[in-house]
Formats: structure tokens, sequence, C-alpha cells
């Protein structure tokens, strides 16, 4: 977690939605993003910062959600 938060504080994206982000894209909920999180999470810093996204959304569309965690997902609802 640590060595992501400097990557994600230099994208100038605000901080409380760096954290949204991060809790969006720790779909195991272990506190660090493995490939696919981190993907996400920079899949959604990249629509905030190019505006295409203006409000994160509570919980990640399945379609947003990599193969490898869909099965996660799914036993979390």
């Amino acid at each position: 977690g640590q060595k992501l938060k400097q990557v994600f504080i230099e994208t100038g994206v605000r901080t409380d939605l760096l954290r949204k982000i991060w809790n969006l894209a720790d779909m195991d909920k272990d506190g660090n993003l493995d490939e696919d999180e981190f993907t996400v999470a920079m899949h959604l810093i990249d629509e905030v910062r190019n505006k295409k996204l203006h409000d994160l959304p509570d919980k990640l569309p399945g379609d947003w959600i990599p193969p490898s965690k869909r099965m996660l997902m799914v036993s979390q609802q």
C-alpha cells in the first residue's frame, strides 16, 4: 500500500477520491492491490483525471470487475 501511495498522489487526484478509488479497487479487502486491482484503480484515476467520470460509484459495475475477481464479488453480495 505504501509503495503505491506516492504513485497515486502524483496523479493529482484529490486525496478523498483516491481513498474511495482504493476502496473500490481493493476487491478482496486485504489493504493491498494486486495487478488486477491496480489496473482497476488506475482506470478509475484516469477517468477522474480526464473528467469522464464525475461521481465515483458506491460499488463497481459488473463490467469493471476483472474476470479474476468476479466470483469474489458475487460472494460478497
